[in-house]
């Protein structure tokens, strides 16, 4: 199987990782069994698409995902911005 690609927002790709949705998930209140789900399925929306996909458009699948299992996540989870390292 191809690697999967997600482009940032600076232009860089990089490989996509199911646990950096997972653990976003989590960090937004989710329950490790509800991250899970919703990684899970937001991944295999990934596959389904050719060419790479950008993290703003992975945001926006795991917020829609969310929505249908915890609304109040899905919330925290659109408002939340990574800390700069």
């Amino acid at each position: 199987m191809a690697e999967l690609k997600v482009k940032k927002k600076d232009g860089r790709t990089e490989d996509y990782n199911e646990e950096k949705v997972k653990s976003s998930l989590v960090k937004a209140g989710a329950s490790e069994n509800n991250a899970k789900t919703v990684a899970s399925k937001v991944t295999a929306w990934v596959k389904a698409k050719k060419g790479g996909v950008a993290t703003s458009e992975i945001k926006n699948k795991v917020i829609e995902e969310m929505n249908t299992v915890n609304s109040v996540v899905a919330r925290k989870f659109r408002f939340f911005v990574k800390p700069s390292s």
